[in-house]
């Protein structure tokens, strides 16, 4: 009988019950498997120390720990459609995908007083960025970071930078009066041209990469967790110079209290770099730095995923194996069921994982977690697809508007019939609540205000899970594929014929999206030049259906493959190259 194999673990401090889990352990010393979404992916994890929220690949939000009381299973209703989130020492922040921020938490708690399931008023926004586009956020542990279109980056919170005058509030008059000496009330510039920001929720230092490519660091530095050269504390922000790599190259950066981690990727290979202070050993080096210091242990591991706690640290390779170091002393971050703290990176081995997934890892300030990402190349392609309106053949009426589609995507995924039943619902339904349903049938993008119009058309509750997001998606594509009769293009590869749907097509690979939206091209069939074997050419058709590549293929096939991505030139295509690097492997 073969093992039951999980998509996520978690382990930690619990104290709360913060780590998802049922439990009343305190702390768990051992990664168990952590069960928090049904269709098993979480898009990412963001934790204070008493209190974690996770976003799900259909951005639902389920809230954990002290600020709900327990460990809630149920998504929160009419939570913002969240693409990224991040924590400072007591508070979240969220921004949507059009640019807007907010934030909940500690001053979520004090204006509400309790999480009301259908409560909209427990995520605030932030009224000052309401009229405008923001494009990245951050938290350090007393600081909150906006970063808008124009470039502009905004903080409040610690007085850790020069333009900080006055003493207020981080949180205006939610906080108590001590803290009220050293914040300022509301979000102050001091940066332009930014691009992307990094800080940690048990941190102090700031990270800043500017349009023009520079990295730029700030804040406390008393343990050299700046990487500037020096110990000075930076009250304005100052360039990190003569890294072994570009700016561009930076992956990712995480901040601990005494460390900063940065990954790189140069020629496709990922190396961390570690910057700051031995204190609880989650440096990974053998001594003090002041300047970012390849970690020499995992020089050959290729990392992928990195994550920081306030003692601890962690990175993922591209093998799927976890490497864990740092404080392992009172709440078992590091997983290994002792008292012992590790000085090095150590790999961690957790049973039962499924490590066919796209993996990650996230650091809290006391536990840790690692989970599979969702594969979005698959439900982002169709979100373009979605939006674009390119090629559509076919269009729904809105009491204030239309919207133009691809008929085949609506009988794929939802049948001719219910087409036609929710055609005369919208019809006397609002446009904005109208496209939601149905982005929801073009790429699974769940939205509570789309479940009553998606039942009265014939749908249960359990189909309309089992439909959204990406798993509804990819089954729905798996059997597309079979459907020989209603394939409406033919690739001819070496004189055999290879039938195909134009509208996968279309939403996968933008050598064929220039070609369709050419107004005189109108040919329903295309001669294969990468002049490679027609069962490669089958082999790369399955994977635009199915997201998969085929198991144990041969080397000549992988090399062939290669060449046939960057000719068709697929509009997601990391999700593909890692793929080709497993069968390398």
């Amino acid at each position: 009988m073969e093992p039951i194999l999980y998509n996520n673990f978690a382990w930690g401090f619990n104290q709360n019950k913060q780590l998802g889990m049922k439990t009343n352990n305190t702390k768990q010393p051992v990664p168990i498997p952590l069960e928090i979404f049904e269709d098993g992916y979480i898009k990412q994890i963001s934790a204070t120390i008493y209190s974690t929220t996770f976003l799900g690949s259909n951005y639902e939000i389920i809230l954990s720990g002290s600020i709900v009381n327990d460990c809630e299973k149920q998504p929160i209703k009419n939570a913002p459609n969240f693409e990224y989130i991040c924590s400072s020492s007591d508070d979240f922040l969220g921004i949507t995908k059009e640019g807007h921020v907010y934030s909940w938490g500690r001053i979520g708690l004090e204006k509400s007083k309790q999480l009301q399931q259908n409560d909209k008023t427990f995520f605030y926004e932030i009224e000052c960025f309401k009229r405008k586009v923001c494009v990245c956020i951050a938290c350090g542990a007393s600081n909150l970071y906006v970063v808008l279109e124009n470039g502009d980056l905004y903080t409040k919170g610690y007085d850790s930078f020069e333009v900080i005058k006055k003493s207020k509030s981080i949180f205006g008059s939610n906080s108590s009066k001590k803290q009220k000496k050293k914040n300022p009330k509301e979000f102050l510039k001091i940066l332009q041209n930014v691009k992307k920001v990094f800080s940690g929720n048990d941190s102090h230092a700031l990270f800043a990469i500017t349009k023009d490519e520079k990295l730029l660091a700030g804040g406390t530095n008393t343990y050299g967790q700046l990487g500037t050269g020096d110990f000075q504390e930076a009250k304005k922000p100052t360039e990190i110079k003569n890294l072994p790599f570009k700016v561009n190259q930076i992956i990712d950066i995480q901040c601990g209290y005494y460390q900063s981690l940065m990954l790189s990727s140069v020629d496709g290979i990922g190396k961390v770099y570690s910057t700051g202070d031995r204190l609880d050993n989650g440096l990974g080096l053998s001594k003090n730095t002041c300047k970012f210091t390849l970690i020499r242990d995992l020089e050959n591991e290729n990392i992928i995923s990195i994550g920081c706690g306030s003692s601890h640290s962690l990175a993922l390779s591209q093998k799927n194996e976890l490497f864990v170091w740092g404080k392992n002393t009172g709440y078992s971050e590091l997983g290994f069921d002792s008292s012992e703290s590790i000085e090095k990176p150590k790999r961690l081995i957790i049973p039962n994982l499924n490590k066919e997934n796209i993996l990650k890892v996230f650091g809290g300030p006391l536990n840790s977690f690692l989970y599979s990402y969702p594969q979005f190349s698959l439900v982002v392609d169709f979100q373009l697809l979605f939006e674009r309106e390119e090629c559509v053949d076919s269009s729904f009426i809105f009491l204030n508007g239309k919207k133009d589609v691809h008929s085949l995507i609506f009988s794929m995924r939802i049948g001719d019939q219910k087409t036609q039943a929710l055609r005369q619902i919208l019809e006397n339904t609002d446009k904005e609540i109208g496209e939601k349903v149905l982005q929801w049938v073009y790429y699974g993008g769940f939205n509570n205000e789309c479940v009553d119009i998606l039942k009265q058309i014939g749908f249960t509750d359990q189909e309309i899970r089992e439909k959204s997001g990406y798993l509804g998606l990819q089954k729905d594509l798996q059997k597309l594929y079979l459907q020989q009769n209603s394939k409406d293009f033919t690739i001819i590869s070496k004189n055999q014929p290879i039938k195909v749907h134009k509208v996968v097509l279309l939403a996968r690979s933008d050598l064929f999206r220039g070609m369709f939206i050419n107004v005189n091209d109108s040919s329903n069939q295309v001669n294969d030049y990468t002049e490679r074997d027609p069962e490669t050419i089958r082999i790369f058709i399955e994977y635009l259906y199915n997201n998969k590549l085929r198991k144990k293929l041969d080397p000549k096939t992988v090399e062939e493959l290669i060449d046939i991505d960057e000719y068709y030139q697929l509009n997601s295509p990391d999700h593909f190259k890692k793929e080709l690097e497993k069968e390398k492997k």
